[in-house]
């Protein structure tokens, strides 16, 4: 019964410990939702880049060095490396505002479907 759930955390990558420099820190990262500290400290201890469009939370991993895309910024790049063409850039748009209320600037959303 418990094999299964060694199986999964074998296959599911690193455990990583949450270090935190000072008690400062801390205090200023617990204003943050539980997912968004882990994320931030995965990153910031690996060297990844956090995908992130919580304002507060993109503002405080920036203040720890970390570097950060948010979703538009994810699209342009699947855009401009010619992964993500003017149809899917489409569904991609409206499966984020459907599905997840996620909502585009009318401007960001224009550059995102100009396709030359």
């Amino acid at each position: 019964m418990y094999d299964d759930h060694d199986q999964k955390f074998s296959k599911g990558g690193p455990i990583i410990q949450l270090d935190f420099k000072n008690d400062e820190e801390t205090e200023e990262l617990f204003n943050l939702g539980s997912g968004e500290i882990s994320c931030m400290m995965y990153c910031r201890k690996e060297g990844a880049r956090l995908l992130i469009d919580d304002r507060e939370a993109n503002r405080k991993a920036k203040e720890y060095g970390i570097k950060t895309l948010t979703i538009p910024d994810l699209l342009f790049l699947g855009k401009k490396k010619g992964v993500i063409d003017k149809e899917h850039m489409k569904i991609c748009i409206t499966n984020l505002k459907t599905k997840d209320n996620y909502l585009f600037t009318d401007e960001v959303k224009q550059e995102l479907l100009d396709y030359d």
